[in-house]
């Protein structure tokens, strides 16, 4: 009997020490697990603080003291990056949620395609600019803090003179201010029609576009508006953001166009 009950001691006691073992064994795992988790996590936080630091240093100007240029950077050039870290967070329609973009139907799929909200959008097919002085009252009632002008086509095609069109244009932007006297208004670029839509229109050529641009430019400038130049979207991409027309442009081309707006103010 007693050799019976120190048999089963044994068993127990072997099954305690296995117990033991794999507490053991568990616990090591953990924590090498954990341990893998904060270097990496340690790591990467590094990297990204390096990168950070590797942009500031690169888009900030050198300050210089003692007559040496010193790798000493403003403060300034850090709020900057953080406000950019910020914004690039929010979705556009967030982003745009104050503002109201004015033009033609261009500016009207920016709503159609969803990149905005509708009440963010002020675009109707056909709009010129003296038609735009039309709907300065509902401007009024949605009052934006930023209005993001553009126009072009409709107005050109008809072969208005470059001094008409500024006249016109400059006319919109002083009854905005006077209606809405604290808004920010911001001229966009009379965009680019496609090369082989050009050739077909003399009105719509890039060297009458560029000079209207120029002009338009001084324009806002000399009113306290600022101008944003939106062509290098479809100057500088390979990809061709034309619809059939040559002169609308297709739903990849308006993330693109936030972005830069975005990047602009």
């Amino acid at each position: 009997m007693y050799y019976g009950i120190s048999k089963r001691r044994r068993r127990l006691n072997k099954k305690r020490i296995v117990l033991a073992v794999v507490s053991i064994l568990f616990i090591i795992f953990t924590i090498i697990k954990l341990t893998n988790f904060i270097v990496k996590y340690m790591r990467k936080s590094k990297q990204q603080f390096i990168s950070e630091k590797s942009l500031i240093i690169a888009s900030s100007p050198k300050i210089k003291f003692n007559g040496k240029t010193t790798g000493i950077k403003d403060k300034n050039n850090l709020y900057k990056l953080n406000m950019i870290t910020v914004k690039s967070k929010i979705s556009d329609k967030d982003f745009f949620n104050q503002d109201v973009f004015l033009g033609d139907s261009i500016t009207e799929s920016m709503s159609y395609y969803n990149v905005l909200k509708p009440k963010n959008v002020l675009g109707i097919r056909g709009m010129t600019v003296i038609k735009a002085k039309e709907k300065v009252g509902t401007l009024k009632k949605l009052n934006p803090r930023n209005i993001y002008i553009l126009f072009g086509a409709n107005d050109l095609e008809g072969g208005i003179s470059l001094d008409q069109f500024l006249k016109d244009y400059s006319e919109l932007v002083k009854l905005i201010k006077n209606q809405i006297p604290n808004v920010k208004i911001y001229a966009q670029s009379v965009l680019y029609v496609r090369a082989d839509k050009a050739k077909q229109n003399k009105y719509l050529t890039k060297q009458r576009i560029d000079n209207i641009n120029d002009s338009l430019k001084k324009m806002i400038q000399n009113q306290g508006g600022k101008y944003i130049n939106i062509n290098p979207i479809v100057e500088n991409s390979k990809k061709d953001y034309y619809e059939p027309d040559g002169i609308h442009v297709i739903y990849d081309f308006y993330p693109v166009w936030a972005k830069l707006v975005r990047a602009k103010i």
